[in-house]
């Protein structure tokens, strides 16, 4: 056999061994898919996808990353809604979703919820706006003052 066909190798008894070149290119070849495989043993990540973007022509594909912000919530009433003069009524609210609740009528700024006692001397009409990251919303309530108690009863009933 010829020098490039066979290479020797001598083991420790001192006998040569005879190894075809195209037995080393097996071996060697085996060795470098072995160490391929323990680099590639690795953890594998799944590969970024990219975020999904709103077509102006699909708008069922459109999402938003921004939380929904609920609109403002407001129930104000006046109890009784009928009084005579010089008779005390309530002022009644409640809110959710508000930031700040403001009345007219030189009441300002108040807690998100409560109760206001007022002796009207005349009808007056109480305007009261709210305000939250949902938006703005107002809202009027009046009371009415009424002079005798015959009238009082009488716009009561048609209450």
């Amino acid at each position: 056999m010829s020098q490039d066909k066979v290479t020797e190798s001598s083991t420790r008894s001192g006998h040569t061994h005879i190894f075809p070149i195209q037995h080393l290119k097996w071996i060697f070849l085996i060795g470098l898919i072995f160490l391929a495989g323990l680099s590639c043993g690795k953890e594998a990540r799944p590969p970024k996808l990219a975020p999904i973007t709103a077509s102006p022509k699909d708008p069922e594909t459109k999402r938003t990353n921004s939380p929904i912000v609920p609109a403002p919530e407001l129930k104000v009433h006046i109890e009784p809604p009928v009084v005579q003069k010089g008779e005390s009524a309530l002022l009644v609210w409640e809110t959710r979703h508000v930031d700040e609740v403001r009345f007219d009528q030189n009441i300002g700024i108040v807690d998100t919820a409560g109760k206001i006692k007022f002796y009207p001397e005349e009808t007056t009409s109480y305007r009261v706006s709210v305000h939250g990251p949902g938006g703005k919303l107002e809202k009027s309530v009046t009371v009415h003052v009424s002079e005798t108690l015959e009238s009082s009863i009488s716009q009561k009933d048609l209450l």
